[in-house]
């Protein structure tokens, strides 16, 4: 953004471009973290075939080491975050629906009680 543009320009202007820097920072952390996990992979993938790492440790061969994790740790959190805003928007949904069904049931209640009454006072008139 120019400094015409900042100055001059109209705000939406300011915060268009204040929102596309944010995605692109966001983009490139991903980036970044996506080829440190991939570097990881390699390094442990280095070192499972090494024997002398498993010799040095005292470990036997046949033992389960500890796994690598299976996506890049950004990829992980936002995949959660995805999770949990999907379950909350269920959740939502869900009161809504039963918000509704109690409005729907109290006013049926409503219309059988009046009737009810109508039919009292029509018996009550004869």
């Amino acid at each position: 953004m120019t400094y015409d543009e900042y100055w001059d320009g109209e705000f939406g202007t300011k915060r268009a471009a204040r929102k596309a820097y944010e995605i692109r920072m966001k983009n490139e952390q991903m980036m970044v973290d996506r080829q440190n996990w991939y570097m990881g992979q390699y390094i442990m993938s280095a070192l499972n075939a090494t024997p002398l790492l498993v010799a040095g440790l005292n470990v036997k061969p046949s033992t389960n080491l500890p796994k690598y994790i299976e996506k890049p740790i950004l990829e992980t959190a936002e995949d959660k975050k995805k999770e949990e805003d999907q379950k909350t928007k269920e959740e939502n949904q869900q009161k809504m629906a039963m918000a509704m069904f109690q409005a729907m049931a109290s006013q049926f209640n409503k219309r059988f009680r009046k009737k009810e009454q109508e039919a009292k006072a029509e018996s009550a008139e004869k």
